[in-house]
């Protein structure tokens, strides 16, 4: 009995310590995940002087690609992720009283377009996968926007991931912003304005973070999200029994055909509501002429 008890203590211990070396790797591996820096060439920009006009758009552009679902209506910044052991995550303030105070453009641009911070890591939530086609105008007047804004004061306390969290860093279940994105991507002018497939196409790349890159939907490329998204090709299982104005509503109102109401985590169309009636013209062309894909659910 007393050798039983003997080799049971020894095989606690054991288990012990494989338990604390496993802890110590998934802190030590995602550690080296989060403090990676990425090797960008050098991003240039020629900014043009910031005309009313193109603070305008750059508000436009700040609604409808749904900046103030994250950082806030005053863009001060709010807890994006706030799900221990998950991660606490806040979006950060990009008023001059934060961000603003320390971004140069190029800063500004390796964020937005590429979610890499000042430091050359990458930022943790930022969806810059769905900024990538923004034309070099829609940028600088985004830009010019955020620089322009109300500076607000707003502590708010320091991110962090739990250990679930860093668990999902190591098995990749929970992707950092830079990591989405195609950063070979080069700088294209948007096609005119109108409600054509070609500007609708340069529109509906902001629906592709979620939607998947074929908009057929399925699990959220959104990191850890664990969201279904829909399918917006126009097939049975996409959006085939949408008309046109239940199109408009589910953007404007967030309301499906049925009358049930989406919720927000589901589809942000308190942003998408901000889309002029050109804009989601354009989308629903756009999305009407692709080829109906089904959803695959991995």
């Amino acid at each position: 009995m007393q050798k039983l008890i003997k080799w049971f203590g020894y095989g606690a211990v054991a288990l012990v310590g494989l338990f604390l070396i496993a802890v110590g790797y998934v802190y030590w591996k995602s550690e080296a995940i989060l403090n990676k820096t990425m090797d960008l060439a050098p991003i240039t920009l020629d900014l043009p002087p910031a005309d009313s006009a193109a603070v305008a758009r750059g508000r436009h552009i700040a609604l409808a690609y749904g900046c103030r679902d994250c950082h806030g209506p005053d863009l001060a910044g709010l807890p994006t992720i706030d799900a221990m052991p998950l991660a606490y995550i806040p979006a950060s303030n990009l008023t001059p009283a934060g961000a603003g105070a320390y971004y140069s453009d190029g800063d500004w641009l390796r964020a937005i377009r590429h979610g890499i911070g000042p430091d050359g890591k990458s930022l943790w939530l930022m969806p810059s996968a769905a900024f990538t086609r923004l034309s070099p105008a829609d940028l600088a007047a985004l830009i010019a926007f955020l620089k322009q804004v109300e500076p607000v004061r707003r502590d708010l306390p320091q991110k962090r991931f739990g250990p679930y969290g860093r668990l999902l860093l190591v098995r990749g279940g929970f992707t950092l912003a830079a990591d989405r994105v195609n950063h070979s991507v080069p700088f294209r002018a948007a096609p005119p304005a109108g409600p054509t497939r070609a500007y609708g196409d340069y529109l509906a790349h902001m629906c592709r973070s979620c939607h998947g890159q074929n908009l057929a939907g399925g699990r959220s490329e959104f990191p850890a999200a664990g969201v279904i998204t829909a399918n917006l090709t126009p097939g049975e299982d996409g959006i085939a029994h949408y008309s046109e104005a239940d199109f408009v509503r589910a953007l404007r109102e967030g309301v499906k055909p049925s009358g049930a109401q989406m919720e927000s985590i589901h589809m942000p169309w308190q942003a998408t509501a901000a889309l002029t009636d050109t804009e989601i013209r354009a989308i629903w062309v756009y999305l009407q002429d692709l080829k109906p894909e089904r959803t695959i659910i991995r």
